[in-house]
């Protein structure tokens, strides 16, 4: 390691640390020859936030010190990991320090400054005597592939069995949770991996890749869906079968229309009549229907004749087709819609048995999840539980399903993250904000998407 080598410092800002910072941190940066500096301390005519990012990027070290359990130190030092940046941890207090990351090496220093320093320098030292000149490089190219990729890209899927779907300039492809391009983008479109594979079109031809991008299945259909449990339906000239995940045919290509297996069970269309098949290709019965694109969820599949309502695993139709919308169940209950055009009160709850289970009445909804809904009343979004209780007041301009512990919300035109019991986890900065899937959660901040760690947000 030269002279010059940059080491940035993540901390809250507070005068309470100044002290640690500059007879602890930065002193022992300054006997090694390194430089050190804090995003206080410089000038920029960026905002804070991306100059901290910038910074990040920048360095050859990271020090970040997690007391208090600062929810901005946290993200930022999850970013600098997402960068495959060396991080040094530090904490006055081992008991801020969650579960997920109690098992990285941290310096506990318990407000002794010369303890803190004497053990920061054998940690900056073991890093000068390791340093490796081509990880480093290889860290660089990383970043600049991330700084590209977030500026970029069209659009950013929730992650799915590790990875994202990316759209960029009208093509797809995926990152991983560090936020490195493993899979190129190029195809003409893709669906999120699902049983370790994802459906693939190029030149209007579909077929299946791994996770390393590796054709699995040719592209030899017209349309490929999903796989579900061990099955997908495929289409080639206008008829629909299903295969295996080695791309056997299971159910052969004759169907009308095809959807995906769920619970056992798919719905299908043969010579113009809707039935319900098992995964022999045996018929369990006709189903006197118009239409749907539904799976069973919770027992009940969604249907449409002339309105909407639902069947169950034996096809009978057990809530009449009186709903104008249905959506599928979840946690018991399902989110139908009486009738459209009317001004308030569209959306409400029904049970299995049809009973609307809940009085009140929303304008809009996602349905219940992690045992809470997101409602909208009169243009403001809040929570409420199963019985109808209002758990979190509606104030917010919009919000989405609780995922992971958290739901994105929205106030005025800046998204942040609450938990169930209301408390603001992530400030509202967010341009937008996705839900949490595998631990991380896609957002977009000053135009850029980043990534977002569940495992590095305190509640």
């Amino acid at each position: 390691m030269s002279q010059h080598q940059f080491v940035f410092v993540l901390m809250p800002f507070d005068k309470d640390f100044d002290d640690i910072y500059k007879l602890g941190i930065k002193a022992a940066c300054k006997e090694l020859n390194l430089y050190c500096e804090r995003v206080d301390e410089q000038i920029f005519s960026e905002n804070i936030l991306e100059r901290v990012y910038n910074q990040i990027l920048k360095a050859d070290i990271i020090i970040s010190d997690m007391s208090r359990k600062n929810p901005n130190v946290f993200y930022e030092t999850g970013y600098a990991h997402a960068c495959d940046k060396r991080v040094i941890l530090l904490t006055n207090n081992s008991d801020d320090i969650p579960f997920d990351l109690k098992q990285l090496s941290h310096i506990i220093y318990g407000n002794s400054i010369s303890f803190l320093k004497e053990e920061l320098s054998k940690k900056l030292e073991w890093f000068i005597a390791n340093y490796n000149t081509e990880e480093v490089e290889q860290a660089k190219k990383k970043q600049a592939r991330i700084k590209n990729l977030f500026e970029n890209a069209d659009s950013i899927d929730s992650f799915s069995e590790g990875l994202a779907l990316v759209k960029l300039d009208a093509k797809f492809g995926y990152i991983d949770k560090t936020g490195s391009v493993v899979i190129p983008i190029k195809y003409d479109f893709a669906y999120a991996f699902s049983e370790g594979l994802a459906a693939i079109t190029v030149n209007e031809n579909s077929g299946y890749i791994d996770k390393t991008g590796k054709n699995i299945i040719p592209p030899v259909y017209n349309y490929a869906h999903e796989f579900s449990e061990g099955m997908a339906a495929v289409n080639i000239d206008g008829k629909w079968g299903y295969i295996d995940k080695d791309g056997n045919d299971v159910l052969p290509i004759k169907y009308d229309n095809a959807n995906e297996f769920s619970e056992g069970l798919a719905i299908v269309k043969l010579d113009d009549i809707w039935i319900l098949i098992d995964k022999k290709g045996e018929q369990v019965n006709s189903i006197d229907i118009q239409w749907t694109d539904s799976r069973f969820r919770e027992g009940l599949a969604k249907v449409r004749k002339d309105n909407e309502g639902y069947i169950d695993k034996s096809g009978n139709q057990v809530i009449p087709t009186i709903y104008s919308s249905a959506e599928p169940f979840s946690e018991g209950l399902a989110v139908v819609v009486e009738k459209y055009g009317s001004k308030n009160g569209d959306y409400s709850f029904i049970d299995k048995s049809g009973k609307q289970s809940i009085t009140l009445r929303c304008d809009q909804t996602p349905g219940f999840s992690e045992g809470l809904a997101a409602i909208k009343v009169f243009h403001k979004w809040g929570y409420i539980d199963k019985s109808g209780n209002q758990i979190i007041a509606r104030k917010y301009f919009d919000a989405k399903r609780f995922s992971e512990g958290l739901a994105a919300v929205k106030f005025y035109d800046k998204w942040g993250y609450i938990d169930k019991a209301g408390n603001e986890v992530l400030v509202m900065k967010y341009d937008s904000a996705g839900e949490f899937h595998e631990g991380l959660a896609i957002a977009r901040l000053n135009g850029k998407w980043i990534i977002l760690d569940r495992n590095l947000i305190t509640l």
